[in-house]
């Protein structure tokens, strides 16, 4: 069962970048006051809007005050929507990073693609995440936030999920709790934003000891973006997560922040043309590019190069110090890759890769 509260937490954090949706909501007496009420709605989403995360674990030590916390893992993650024809949306998402190991063994590497579904107004119906095999559906669909928030906001949603974790259904009633606690303005990787900060308390009745999380979050209140996210420890979780916006583009917005961290993670694609093969890749924090090639006449190869700053890209295929073939090309979005190569011999092609 505690497994099933985790499938919960990482559903936090895939809405984190979501936005919001309609619900009914309750108007509380709390907040700042002498500001402004500020509202915030998500804009429609358009096809190959992104968004770009990093996200920084730490575990907490000890049984009481002073605690110490210790890092455990960080993960870039990376998300990219797909707008079907009634207005509904799903969103492909792409998280790399590491957990540490004791005893100073090598670090272990975790690499997650999952597909998130929304209605046309926002609604979560269903995730699939691949590598754990966990699916959850909910009808009708559900809104973590109400569609406005605004300073002083309380709102309290219940919701029912239908899952199956690693082959064994289960079912669960999950109430989220919120609250707009005021304006603030924070600066995190993508920059300076002005924001709503808002908590929300997440609660399961039918798993043992009735475990919760709390999320602090700040929305951009012109994107409409969580900009940050920061889970609590708990009863159920004695760590902190803390979620930071990297990059993204939204397109009805005119909005754009591509850095080179959207990037980062291992891809896999296919050259043709001359010659024909396969490739992988990884791409770190920094924009270096590693990683080998292997083609029906060029055979193996390894692969150096760099991400530039406007989101283009060259690496070139090396046999010792002779380089055999040089690649260009541009990221449409953090989760597809593509160009043309050509070497010395009068060879060229094109290439198109995938972030794994």
């Amino acid at each position: 069962m505690y497994r099933i509260f985790v499938v919960k937490i990482i559903i936090l954090f895939i809405l984190t970048g979501c936005g919001g949706g309609g619900s009914s909501v309750e108007n509380g007496s709390g907040g700042t006051q002498n500001i402004k009420p500020t509202s915030i709605s998500r804009p429609t989403p358009t096809a190959g809007d992104f968004v770009t995360y990093q996200r920084k674990a730490e575990l907490r030590r000890g049984n009481a005050p002073p605690y110490t916390y210790v890092p455990y893992g960080e993960f870039t993650t990376n998300r990219v929507v797909f707008v079907n024809a009634d207005s509904s949306y799903k969103q492909t998402e792409t998280s790399h990073g590491y957990y540490p190991t004791p005893n100073s063994l090598p670090e272990r590497i975790q690499n997650t693609k999952a597909q998130v579904f929304f209605s046309s107004d926002h609604g979560l119906s269903a995730f699939y995440i691949f590598k754990d095999q966990y699916e959850c559906r909910y009808t009708p669909p559900f809104r973590r936030e109400p569609n406005l928030l605004t300073v002083g906001l309380i709102w309290s949603i219940e919701t029912k999920a239908n899952c199956s974790v690693d082959g064994i259904p289960d079912s669960f009633t999950t109430t989220y709790q919120g609250k707009v606690l005021g304006l603030e303005t924070i600066t995190v990787p993508a920059g300076t934003f002005n924001t709503l900060k808002y908590e929300i308390t997440l609660k399961s009745a039918n798993i043992e000891s009735n475990p919760s999380a709390i999320v602090n979050c700040w929305k951009d209140t012109v994107t409409g973006l969580n900009v940050r996210c920061d889970q609590l420890p708990s009863a159920s979780y004695p760590g902190v997560n803390s979620n930071e916006l990297v990059g993204y583009s939204i397109a009805g917005l005119g909005k754009k922040n591509p850095p080179i961290a959207s990037y980062a993670g291992d891809w896999t694609g296919q050259y043709s043309g001359n010659d024909q093969g396969n490739c992988k890749l990884k791409i770190d924090i920094s924009g270096v590019i590693s990683g080998s090639c292997n083609g029906a006449k060029a055979g193996t190869f390894l692969i150096s190069g760099l991400v530039k700053e406007d989101a283009t890209i060259t690496f070139n295929l090396k046999m010792g110090k002779e380089t055999s073939a040089t690649f260009n090309g541009q990221f449409p979005s953090p989760q597809t890759l593509f160009g043309t190569w050509f070497n010395n011999n009068g060879f060229s092609g094109e290439w198109a890769f995938e972030h794994d």
